[in-house]
């Protein structure tokens, strides 16, 4: 499998759960509501690819394999009503086929963050092992506004599977773990205007590279507000690689709960051009609705949504270098995607999510997952990600052609235990 497919296959879900958080459970000691809290989480993942066979290449290896062990640390507090703060540290060792590319539990996590904040003491391909310091940060509460200043979770929109709005590490669409929320080094000022309005402003520093910071820094202004039981919203302003506009609406419509969000990319001009490549410009736009059921006394989740991608290219081959770097989320020009859930029993919760890239070949994944519930800290998750449309092949000049969006993906099966304290 091509390099830079299983970047965009691998990199989403060990970065997601590589950073799962630690739920409050007993903790360590103290209270992170008072001065002090301490507390922390201990998993183990292994996942496994079911791997195809490249038209016009020689046969690679059938299967692939990764295991990760995690441990998190998280010392937070509130010393006063008016300051508070957290830091997040995270252990892990990961032992992975030679097949993948290295150092997935490192990727991906680099943009907006200005400081290098990872120790490597293990590094040779099949076994890594080293501390990230994921979160950092201090809030302070003043009359006039909240401020925070560091490492912090920025998240901005509610649609699920895209998200038009949400510039700073927005999950990719098809991460089955979405409890956590990377950080990025930024100062972050909430300025409320009413009970339901305000008004936030946020710069983010990006990592220094060839004297060009700005172009891999943020500085993004947005309001907010709530009419007639609807959540509206506006931003714009400076981001990874170019400007940003776009807006949002969310609210129900009857029983059914509706959102609507679009933004807007222009793409800046780097001295040092990213690729030969030009990097998309265009609208993308995303209109979800939801509902819940009471089914034999559980609860029955429904989402679905619908995604135009202007950004992305008539041929979808051509989107997925700019997938693969991170500037789309999505190589088909539209997609649908839906996600259904359901409480089978008190202990044992089961999903199932698609995804639909339609484009002039159309392909599928298909995402069964379960999660067990074995003690008030301890959970067992198990899933698969499927994958179906037209795979790849070599073309006459022994290139590599992406024929379909999700064909190019290998199907992969993965189990995890979480245990929290």
């Amino acid at each position: 499998m091509p390099r830079i497919l299983q970047r965009r296959i691998f990199l989403p879900w060990a970065v997601v759960i590589a950073l799962a958080p630690a739920q409050h459970a007993h903790a360590i000691a103290g209270d992170s509501d008072k001065a002090v809290g301490f507390d922390g989480s201990f998993r183990t993942i292994t996942a496994a690819t079911a791997n195809y066979a490249v038209e016009g290449a020689p046969q690679a290896l059938q299967s692939d394999g990764h295991a990760q062990t995690l441990l998190r640390l998280v010392l937070a507090g509130r010393p006063s009503a008016k300051l508070s703060y957290e830091a997040h540290l995270v252990h892990d060792l990961t032992m992975q086929s030679r097949a993948l590319p290295g150092g997935l539990s490192a990727a991906s996590g680099m943009r907006y963050r200005a400081l290098d904040e990872r120790w490597r003491w293990l590094e040779d391909g099949v076994v890594g092992s080293g501390v990230t310091l994921d979160r950092l940060n201090i809030k302070l509460a003043l009359p006039f506004a909240d401020i925070t200043v560091g490492r912090q979770a920025i998240t901005f929109g509610k649609t699920y599977f895209w998200n038009p709005l949400d510039v700073f590490l927005a999950f990719d669409p098809t991460a089955f773990d979405r409890e956590y929320k990377r950080g990025v080094d930024a100062l972050r000022v909430e300025i409320p205007l009413g009970y339901f309005s305000g008004v936030s402003l946020v710069g983010a520093l990006g990592r220094p590279q060839g004297g060009h910071s700005f172009y891999r820094s943020a500085l993004i202004g947005r309001v907010f507000t709530t009419h007639f039981d609807w959540d509206f919203s506006a931003q714009g302003g400076k981001v990874y690689g170019g400007y940003h506009l776009g807006g949002g609406a969310g609210g129900e419509l009857g029983p059914i709960e509706a959102r609507f969000e679009l933004g807007y990319f222009w793409p800046t001009e780097y001295l040092r051009p990213v690729s030969a490549t030009p990097m998309p410009q265009g609208l993308s736009a995303v209109v979800g609705v939801g509902r819940y059921f009471n089914v034999f006394e559980r609860t029955l989740a429904l989402q679905a949504e619908y995604l135009f991608n202007g950004r992305a290219a008539a041929d979808v081959a051509d989107s997925f270098l700019w997938v693969a770097k991170g500037f789309l989320r999505q190589a088909s020009p539209h997609a649908v995607g839906g996600t259904v859930s359901y409480a089978l029993t008190p202990l044992l919760r089961g999903s199932l999510a698609t995804i639909v890239g339609i484009a002039e070949r159309p392909s599928l994944i298909v995402q069964p997952g379960f999660v067990y519930s074995a003690a008030d800290e301890v959970e067992l998750t198990a899933g698969a990600l499927l994958a179906f449309g037209a795979r790849p092949k070599l073309d006459a000049g022994a290139n590599l052609v992406v024929q379909s969006e999700f064909g190019a993906y290998p199907h992969m099966f993965y189990v995890e235990t979480k245990i929290y304290f």
